[in-house]
């Protein structure tokens, strides 16, 4: 139990999300059956023993900083396949307007890009043209946010929308009730007199 926690601790930070969920559920698996060994070798005390209590502390706390550890970036995937293929940060290296976006560059970009290992981040030069962000997808639709004037925060918040999104088209929807076999005798209201 206490090398499987040792391997928890020292693993926490490396490794992919398959193998530290594996060695998650093997340390809670050891860590009940601890306790029920606990339980079954004095049954008239129902508190837990000493050295147990520590033990579940210190599982309870190796557990949450692994939660915290797990990488976010599996949660906008269509089928766990990134839809963002592409992502083109176009700015100008005088302008006004690419304040912002040169110190993105230079402070959230690297760090994106080391997030993102699935994402091609190319950088593009336009003089004289406001910044903006281009995604392509892989349903071959692409979008463009323009970010002129926008703080390296805020670009972040952007880029990080734009990963998200699977990139489909944006739908207006005619009613509230979407379905695909619309019922013949209409969508129940309030105001229906029998």
């Amino acid at each position: 139990m206490s090398t499987l926690l040792r391997k928890m601790i020292d693993f926490k930070g490396h490794g992919d999300s398959i193998q530290r969920s594996s060695l998650l559920a093997d340390l809670v698996v050891s860590a009940f059956s601890c306790f029920f060994w606990a339980k079954t070798q004095n049954p008239q005390n129902p508190s837990c023993p000493k050295p147990l209590c520590s033990l579940s502390l210190s599982l309870r706390r190796c557990t949450s900083s692994l939660v915290r550890a797990e990488p976010r970036s599996r949660e906008m995937a269509l089928r766990g396949v990134w839809q963002l293929q592409k992502l083109i940060v176009s700015y100008c290296n005088w302008g006004g307007s690419s304040r912002g976006m040169r110190a993105f560059m230079e402070s959230h970009l690297p760090a994106f890009k080391e997030v993102n290992p699935q994402l091609e981040v190319a950088t593009e030069l336009i003089r004289g043209q406001h910044p903006h962000l281009k995604a392509f997808y892989k349903n071959k639709n692409q979008r463009v946010i323009c970010v002129k004037n926008m703080s390296p925060e805020d670009i972040l918040l952007h880029a990080t929308r734009l990963r998200n999104a699977l990139g489909r088209k944006v739908v207006k929807l005619k009613t509230r009730h979407v379905t695909k076999h619309p019922s013949v005798q209409g969508t129940w209201t309030t105001a229906v007199k029998f």
